[in-house]
């Protein structure tokens, strides 16, 4: 698949907050997708262009997604000279609250300068610990360069949140990064344990089906197909600039691979096919998420998937 990315720089003195559409808090200025076990499907928003910096020139890279060539993994806070730090976290399950953070570069001043990458210059990922809860989110940032989003979690527990961005430094050289950190909602955790190792999930009202030999330190071919009672969806829309989004966690550390399958082609194969370059960094469960529209709705099938 090949990606458009476009940079965008953002002086101290403009004001850089983009307007975008939440699912779970209309006119929130953010936009969520959620995945839980009994989570419902979320509505898909529009991409927003005000980061864009005005004469940038598209630069085309291939790959299956973000995390191809991106160091980190959302392992570690701290990468190239880069450094992730939460602001401000939830504080009680149930109820919304800010999450915030900023990531600063190798001088130690806060980063403001990224580029777009699947239409949005920030991607972040939060998860619990037993990675039974999964929120896609994309937050707006502020011109000190703190970003910052409306955020619901829905029980307590340990958290990583993960931020998948692509830096500009001082040379304009990109630096794709994957970085994690784990944070605490206080209360009560029991965790639940792993879903046993399927190909199959259902989420509303459509089957996804996993297909492929997934070997660990190599690219593997998975086939992500998609079908409604029996036939294949054929009314599939690009989300966030791909037909579909998947985001895997291996169980245990919580390192992820965020992946996106590659263009339709055009000789009469179903837009249901899709065909994903996987790169599983170790063997063992992974949870994987995959995300699709149809209808203007996001929805989301969790996968315990097992890799060799």
């Amino acid at each position: 698949m090949r990606r458009c990315r476009k940079q965008a720089s953002v002086p101290v003195a403009v004001l850089a907050a983009v307007a975008l559409i939440m699912t779970s808090c209309t006119g929130s200025g953010n936009d969520l997708a959620t995945a839980a076990p009994t989570g419902p499907s979320t509505a898909a928003t529009s991409p927003s262009d005000q980061h864009r910096a005005a004469g940038d020139e598209p630069h085309e890279h291939d790959g299956a997604g973000h995390q191809h060539g991106a160091s980190g993994g959302g392992l570690t806070p701290v990468q190239d000279g880069f450094r992730l730090a939460t602001q401000q976290i939830p504080t009680a399950a149930g109820q919304q609250s800010e999450l915030s953070f900023r990531v600063s570069g190798p001088s130690g001043a806060p980063q403001t300068r990224f580029e777009e990458v699947h239409e949005k210059l920030m991607h972040v990922f939060v998860v619990r610990q037993d990675l039974n809860d999964f929120y896609h989110i994309h937050p707006t940032m502020a011109p000190d360069g703190t970003w910052s989003v409306p955020l619901t979690l829905r029980r307590p527990g340990p958290y990583r949140l993960v931020t998948d961005f692509v830096a500009v430094d001082e040379q304009n050289q990109p630096h794709p990064l994957v970085l994690g950190t784990d944070f605490e909602l206080a209360g009560p955790y029991s965790p639940e344990p792993l879903p046993t190792p399927s190909r199959e999930a259902s989420v509303g009202g459509y089957a996804v089906r996993v297909d492929g030999d997934l070997v660990a330190g190599q690219t593997s071919m998975m086939a992500v197909r998609i079908t409604q009672g029996g036939a294949p969806v054929t009314d599939m829309k690009p989300y966030l600039g791909a037909m579909a989004h998947v985001a895997a966690f291996h169980e245990g550390d919580l390192e992820v691979v965020h992946m996106h399958p590659q263009e339709a082609s055009s000789d009469g194969v179903s837009p249901s096919d899709l065909m994903v370059h996987a790169d599983f960094p170790v063997a063992g469960l992974y949870r994987v998420f995959i995300q699709f529209q149809t209808k203007g709705q996001v929805h989301t099938a969790p996968i315990t998937l097992s890799v060799q």
